[in-house]
């Protein structure tokens, strides 16, 4: 199937590497008679013999002219591309920067949660610890009074029994020695009546 020059350059705009060829597909055609150097139009029925284009009666009689506007339309549409690219891949640099700094900040956010969640967790355990630590010091505090209250009391249970036992003793020892006196007294109580009474009987046989 054959198609015209203008279906093909039509087919060949609507890809991306038609865009990219499409300035050097023009300079060919152009110097081949078949682009009008006024608006770079396409005319099939345009040959460089007849010297002139349909639309705008160009006029191509040394070829100079011709081709010097074929060559400035299209340094133009390379210009064009140039720039239409250029903005293209700014746009696209543009983006992919906008994503990438996205990406980085919410990675920088999520280590920023997950750093102040280790932090909340050490602080926790901190304070965890330091209650346990409190709790376990009051225990032993209470435990070493427990102690010592129990060996105060134990010790003074001790001095009683032994203030007690002291006691028992003297009191054993005034009871042995106030038995002692007592017999001595009334010992010497039966010898002062025996005497007596001896005094008496002699005194009686003297009579």
């Amino acid at each position: 199937m054959l198609i015209s020059v203008s279906d093909f350059f039509c087919m060949l705009v609507g890809t991306g590497f038609g865009v990219v060829m499409l300035p050097t597909f023009l300079a060919y055609y152009a110097s081949m008679g078949k682009v009008c150097p006024m608006d770079m139009n396409i005319h099939e029925t345009y040959p460089v013999s007849k010297g002139s284009c349909d639309t705008h009666k160009c006029s191509n009689r040394d070829g100079r002219t011709m081709s010097i506007d074929t060559s400035i339309q299209t340094q133009t549409l390379r210009n064009d591309q140039a720039k239409m690219q250029l903005e293209h891949e700014n746009e696209k640099n543009s983006k992919e920067l906008k994503e990438k700094n996205k990406s980085e900040l919410e990675r920088l956010v999520e280590h920023q949660m997950a750093v102040k969640s280790d932090l909340d967790k050490a602080y926790e355990i901190t304070i965890s610890n330091a209650q346990d630590g409190h709790e376990k010091r009051l225990s032993e505090v209470r435990e070493s009074n427990e102690k010592t209250l129990a060996a105060e009391k134990e010790k003074g249970e001790q001095e009683v029994e032994k203030v007690r036992g002291r006691y028992q003793e003297q009191i054993a020892r005034y009871r042995e020695n106030s038995e002692k006196t007592l017999s001595d007294l009334m010992k010497k109580t039966d010898d002062s009546a025996a005497n007596i009474k001896r005094v008496r009987e002699k005194d009686k046989g003297r009579a």
